[in-house]
């Protein structure tokens, strides 16, 4: 049997609560060793795992969700949770019914549930933010409004095989900056060729992609370890502290001392 969960239902313990411009947020519970029924929401809405790991089933695939980490479910999407580490807490944006009349348009919402790995998604980050401090939701609009932009784009395939490299590269290699020169190097491409073509594949400059990459590592190490602040500065390249945590506050709107005390709160 599946249970239909109405507008601002959630299973578990809501802790806590709010509604803006036709949103919903919520802080919700699930104790260890514990599994909600088989169910469905009405409304479309992120989920973003705040501490623990449980594991996400449907029909034909299962996930598992690790601290940070946001799953989309669009309405109707059928599942199941375990929760089998220790106890569990989620932030959940719903949009109600009167949200998407007011936003219709031709950018959809996406019809599938959506797996994004921690750090990937700071407009969540930013929304938690101001959920726990009171209520403060300025920008949300503008932040939907980009995240449906970009799913909504088409994605663009990558036709030159340097740039599979590039990406890995930028990916996995997060200990230092690297320059423009350095990388055209090892690419075999000119620098400004390369510059350019990354560009219009990935719409954005090899710099701005660089640093998404380390301030995703840097948010996931933050919620999964307990390594120092200044420990994951260096592990992801930065040359001081202040310049770590001026570009993590200005991705994620928090700093990541003052983010992990809000985890704990």
């Amino acid at each position: 049997m599946v249970i239909t969960l109405h507008e601002g239902e959630y299973l578990g313990q809501t802790r806590k609560s709010m509604e803006c411009d036709s949103m919903k947020f919520s802080q919700t519970f699930h104790g260890n060793n514990s599994r909600t029924k088989t169910h469905r929401h009405e409304n479309q809405y992120f989920s973003m795992l705040l501490n623990g790991v449980y594991l996400e089933k449907n029909e034909i695939s299962e996930t598992r969700v690790l601290p940070g980490d946001a799953l989309f479910r669009p309405e109707g999407y059928v599942h199941q949770n375990y929760f089998t580490d220790k106890d569990v807490h989620c932030f959940n944006v719903e949009f109600g019914k009167e949200w998407m009349h007011k936003y219709d348009s031709d950018f959809k919402f996406p019809q599938q549930m959506l797996h994004f790995k921690a750090g990937i998604t700071p407009f969540l980050v930013r929304m938690l933010v101001g959920f726990m401090k009171g209520g403060q939701t300025d920008l949300v609009e503008e932040t939907v409004a980009d995240f449906l932009l970009r799913v909504n784009e088409k994605s663009v395939k990558l036709r030159q095989p340097w740039l599979e490299k590039l990406l890995d590269i930028l990916k996995n290699e997060l200990e230092i900056f690297h320059s423009l020169h350095s990388l055209s190097e090892r690419v075999a491409v000119h620098p400004i060729y390369m510059a350019r073509a990354f560009k219009q594949n990935t719409g954005m400059t090899i710099g701005q992609y660089q640093l998404k990459m380390k301030l995703a590592n840097a948010f996931h190490l933050l919620v999964n370890s307990s390594t120092p602040v200044s420990e994951i500065s260096h592990l992801n390249g930065f040359y001081d502290d202040p310049h770590f945590i001026n570009s993590f506050k200005s991705r994620y709107r928090i700093s990541p001392h003052q983010f992990r005390l809000l985890l704990k709160s």
